[in-house]
C-alpha cells in the first residue's frame, strides 16, 4: 500500500514538473514573440539618366552615390566600366 501511494506521487510530481516545464516554456515562447521588431521600409526609387560622355564631375557625383572613391585606380575603373 505505501509502495502504491509512493509510486502514485511519484507519478504526480512528475506530471507537475512537466505541466511547469510546458508552461515556462509557452510563456518564454510568447515574451520572445512580443520582443520581435518587424520593420517596413518603403523607399522611394529615383531614376535618372546620365551621359556617359558627361563631365568627370557628373561622373565624381554617381560615384560617391554607388559608394566609389573619387580618386585614384577605383575611379578609373569605375569610369571606365560606365563607357563600356
Amino acid at each position: 500500500m505505501l509502495a502504491s501511494r509512493l509510486s502514485k506521487q511519484l507519478k504526480e510530481r512528475e506530471t507537475n514538473r512537466w505541466v511547469m516545464h510546458a508552461s515556462r516554456l509557452s510563456k518564454q515562447l510568447k515574451e520572445r514573440e512580443n520582443n520581435r521588431w518587424v520593420m517596413h521600409v518603403n523607399l522611394p526609387e529615383r531614376i535618372a539618366t546620365l551621359n556617359i560622355r558627361a563631365d568627370v564631375e557628373k561622373i565624381q557625383e554617381f560615384a560617391v552615390l554607388c559608394g566609389v572613391k573619387t580618386e585614384g585606380l577605383e575611379f578609373f575603373l569605375f569610369q571606365k566600366s560606365l563607357q563600356t
